[in-house]
This record gives C-alpha cells, structure tokens and sequence, in this order.
C-alpha cells in the first residue's frame, strides 16, 4: 500500500478546534467590518430623502460605532486563538523534527549541511507561522464574506454586479504573469538561502584555520558571495513580479471607472434605485480591501508549501529499522557477516565495505588498523548501529542489529570518537552523560580509574569548570580524556574506541593505556588505531584494506605474513625513532 504524502494537515488535526474557532471569529469579523458600509449607504440615502431629524441618525451611526468595535475585538479574538494553536502546531513539528533526528542513521545528519538543517528545524518552521497563524482564519473570511455580498449584490442588480467586476480578467492575468515561475523561484530561493546558512557556519567554524593561515579575505568572499547571490535573487525576483502586482491592485482600485458612469445610466433610466446605485458604490469600495488581502494570501500557500516540503523530506528521510523493545543480551560477541556498505547518498560510488567477516569475542582486545580510507571506522560506526549495512548482517550475542531495540544496543555499546565532543556545561556534568543517576563520587571513581582525577582537579573550579561550546575552553587531549571517562562511566559491555588517544600527549597516553587495560577487563574491546604500537599486544589485529579483512591475526603473525602490516610497522617505528632522537 502506497504510504500517504506527509502534509501540514497531518499537524493540524489535533489543533483543529483552535482554528476552527478562529475561522469563525474571523468570519464574524470581516462580517461586522461590512457593516458600517451598509450603515453608509443607509444614511446617505436619509440625508438624500431630506431627513433632518438628527436623532433618527443615532440609530445606525451607533450600528455602525458597535460593529466597529465589534469588529476590532473580534479580530484580535480570532489572532489569538490563531496563533495559540499555531505556535502548538510549531511546537509538535520541531519535536517530530528532533525525535527524527534520533532516528535516522548517522550518515544522514553527517551528509546533511549543518546550515540545512539549522534552516529546516528554525527558519522554515518558523515560515509556517504566517500561514497558519494569519492565512487559514483571514483568508477563508476574506472570500467567504465577499463572496456572500456578491451573491447578494447579484440578487440586488445582476446587471450592475457584472459591470462592477468588468475589470476581473485584467486582474486575473495579472495574477498568473505575478506568479508565473513562482515554483521554481521558490526552490532556488531556498536554495540561496541555505547556501546562507551553510557559509555562515562554515565561516564560523573555521575562523581559527581563517586566521592562522591569513585566509580571511577568500574565506569572507565566499561568504558575502553567498549573501549577495540570496539578495540579488530576491530582489529580481520582487522586481519582476512588482509590474504585475501594482497592475492587479490598480485594476482593483479602479472600479469606480465602470460603476459610475453605468449606475449613472441605469438610474437616469429608472432601472435601479439611488439606494442600490449608494450600495454599489459604497460596497465596491469596502469589497476592494478583503479582495486585495487574499491575493496576497494564494502567494502564501505557494510559500507554505515550499517551507513544509523541506521539513516533510527530513520527517520522510529513511530511518534505522529497529524494534521497540528487544530481550536482553547474554553474550556480547560481534560477528561481521559478508557486510558490505556503502553511504547513503552516493549510490553510484563504489562500495566502501565490500563482504567483510570478522568476528569480535568478549574479554578480547580487536584491533582495527590499515591505511586512511580503509573502512575502519565505518566498521565501528556500524557495529554501533550508526548506519544500516547494505548486504550481510551484524550480530551481537547471535542476535541481528536489526532485531535490537536501539535503547538495547545503546545501553550495550560505548563508543569514544576522535572528534571529541563536549557540551557547554561543567566537567562533571559532561562525564554524567555516561550513566544517567550517577553520583558526584561515581563520576570522580571512574576519572581516578582513568588517571584523569589529577588534571580535572588542576582546572580552575575542577569538576565544576564549564568546558565551552564543544569543550572550546579544553585542549583536543583533555577533551579525549574526558570523553574516555565518560564512556568508561557508562560501564557498557562493549566498548570502542576509534583513535580515542590521538589527540594524547605520549605521558599521558601511556597512562590512558594502562587505565583502559583495566577497565575493559571482561568486555569486548574494539579499538582503532594509527599508532600500532598502542596495539601490538591486541588479542586480535584485523588489517583492513580497500573495504576488506586483507589479514587477520596476532601482531606478529601479521608482521611475518602480511607485507602491508609490516610496511605500516616498520614506517611507524621508524617515525617513533625519529621522535625520540628529536
């Protein structure tokens, strides 16, 4: 069965009470604000019948003050309740946005600019506010009501009804010339406006490579290019469209062209009445104002449409396939099975993991090393459950990762990264991450476990010094070694280690080594390394090369029967030498 389209309208529903309610307040509205026309008409024509009895004219200018009034609090009823269930309505789509973000692989959000999706979650969300919020209560009220007076109107005088919308197939092409494109201008508009986003951030992310290579001015080019390119867009864009929507409001405003001299006509003639001649002067001037108001309203829809097409491709983006709940494991051995994979958005590429077995027992140390490219990472990344293989299965405890519930394999994996991230709060607060309830003492017990008590303590406030947006405030080896206690904090039973020390000075790597020697003792280590002599005593090395196991055993069974293997030593030890006599 074809999965149906995701659409606006799918939030909506259970807001639907709210707007609805605000329809009708704007009906009401738009209604009351008719009325002192009619009031118009009828006073014009007392004062033309020689009424000079002031108090008979209390009546209807008293109608006409209450609609007024009426009107004002009508429509800011309707505002509020408007945009009380659009900013729910904002708020349930920014939570379906992140919760999505949890489910989809990793890949996805690492191949999706950071800009972009910035640009979804806010700006275009936030785009969504003008349609819900003012569109849905004022445009319905804005054709409904007018739409109304022109059926009365036509039952009044057919014939002054038709001449007074003589002009409408000027404004019509007027309207299509406007909105001639209008698709494919949106699509490049948001597209400029994303490359926006993406240089902003990139600019910013960078500044320190910026200013330690002087590439400030090409740097900045690109950025201001990007800026300018968005600007000129929308301003050619506006300026096309200007001719034609100053035409279709001219046309509009310029019915008094038809109607005066024709109502002119048919009263000298006796067809109609200086009553109904009044009425349809008067109400073609108060029909202009919400006629114009929903022109300008169909551009939103065209506008909404664009905004929510780029969030619905984030909510519909594939998704990891998991179970909700899964038994727990009873032994945490991770076998590889002919996997092969490749990223998500490049399916014409060629096959980064291409049919690899390897398998990875418990209370044993797994190496992963080979040239930059390999797959090593991608490997770990997978057995982690970032990404979904293409071909093969991986297994833990005998059971597939696709019939592990994801709370399952998060609560049994720890995985320490190179990039090392931190969030702006305290030292202890970012170890805690680790396990959710641990104490003050617990988080100290692993960092001392780790031989990293000494140096947080020599940090100005110790535990409760804040690290800095990603742990700015600390230096890469710092933030590694905190990111190791917290992954030790966590006390899974499976744990990986993707170049976790390479931003570690040699003294402390050593003490690093020796501490998670320890504290692996009875889990399945996995770990990645450029320096092999961090792993030369690994249970098992697995050298990986172009995609596959080229070898796959202990340091010096490889060192004997692996050419590779033993060019990457001999060059490693031949760079630890040169460091040394350094």
């Amino acid at each position: 069965m074809k999965q149906k389209k995701l659409s606006i309208y799918t939030f909506i529903g259970s807001r639907k009470q709210g707007f609805i309610l605000s329809v009708i307040l704007s009906l009401l509205g738009v209604a009351a604000e008719m009325v002192p026309y009619f009031v118009g008409v009828r006073v014009i024509c007392m004062m033309y019948e020689g009424q000079n009895d002031l108090h008979a004219y209390v009546l209807p200018l008293g109608i006409a003050v209450a609609a007024y009034i009426a009107r004002a609090l009508l429509t800011t009823l309707s505002t509020w309740a408007s945009h009380k269930a659009t900013f729910d309505v904002l708020y349930e789509i920014r939570c379906a946005l992140i919760e999505k973000m949890k489910r989809v692989p990793l890949g996805y959000i690492q191949e999706t600019p950071t800009g972009t999706l910035k640009n979804t979650i806010v700006d275009n969300v936030d785009g969504l506010e003008q349609y819900l919020a003012h569109y849905i209560p004022e445009l319905t009220a804005n054709l409904l009501v007018p739409l109304v007076l022109l059926v009365y109107l036509f039952i009044v005088s057919w014939q002054m009804t038709l001449i007074m919308f003589l002009t409408l197939p000027a404004v019509v092409l007027c309207c299509v010339g406007m909105m001639r494109g209008f698709d494919e201008k949106c699509r490049k508009f948001y597209a400029a406006k994303d490359a926006v986003n993406d240089a902003v951030i990139e600019y910013v992310n960078g500044i320190e490579v910026i200013k330690a290579f002087n590439r400030s001015a090409d740097s900045y080019a690109k950025y201001s290019n990007a800026v300018y390119n968005n600007a000129k867009f929308g301003y050619e864009w506006q300026k096309g469209a200007q001719g034609f929507l100053s035409g279709a409001i001219c046309i509009l405003h310029s019915t008094m062209l038809t109607i005066l001299p024709m109502g002119y006509y048919f009263w000298h003639k006796d067809s109609i009445s200086v009553e109904v001649l009044l009425t349809f002067i008067i109400l073609a001037i108060g029909l202009m104002t919400p006629m114009i108001k929903a022109m300008f309203m169909f551009e939103t829809t065209t506008k909404m449409e664009a905004e929510f097409d780029k969030i619905a491709a984030v909510l519909e983006a594939p998704e990891l396939v998991r179970p909700e709940t899964s038994a727990p494991l009873t032994s945490h051995e991770v076998v590889l099975k002919n996997v092969s994979f490749r990223y998500q958005n490049a399916e014409d590429s060629a096959m980064i993991l291409k049919g690899i077995n390897l398998t990875m027992k418990p209370n044993k140390v797994t190496a992963l090393v080979g040239p930059s490219g390999s797959g090593k990472s991608t490997i770990a990344k997978l057995i982690a459950g970032f990404w979904d293989v293409n071909a093969g299965e991986i297994s833990i405890g005998g059971v597939p990762l696709r019939q592990l519930s994801q709370e399952n394999l998060n609560q049994s994996i720890a995985y320490v990264s190179q990039d090392s991230f931190l969030f702006n709060d305290t030292v202890m607060e970012n170890i805690r991450i680790g396990r959710k309830g641990a104490t003050d003492e617990d988080v100290k017990n692993a960092a001392k476990a780790c031989g990293c008590h000494a140096f947080i303590e020599q940090l100005e406030h110790g535990y409760q010094t804040m690290v800095g947006d990603k742990g700015g405030h600390l230096s890469g080896g710092e933030r590694q070694r905190i990111t190791i206690v917290r992954a030790m904090l966590k006390n899974a039973p499976i744990v990986i280690l993707d170049e976790a020390t390479s931003f570690t000075d040699p003294e402390n790597e050593a003490v690093l080594q020796r501490s998670i020697s320890r504290l692996v003792a009875g889990k399945t280590l996995i770990i990645i390394a450029h320096r092999l002599s961090t792993i030369a005593d690994a249970d098992q090395i697995a050298l990986i090369h172009d995609g596959q196991v080229e070898a796959c055993g202990t340091h010096a069974r490889l060192y004997q029967e692996s050419a590779l293997y033993r060019h990457m030593w001999d060059s490693h030890v031949g760079v630890r030498s040169e460091e040394m006599e350094e």
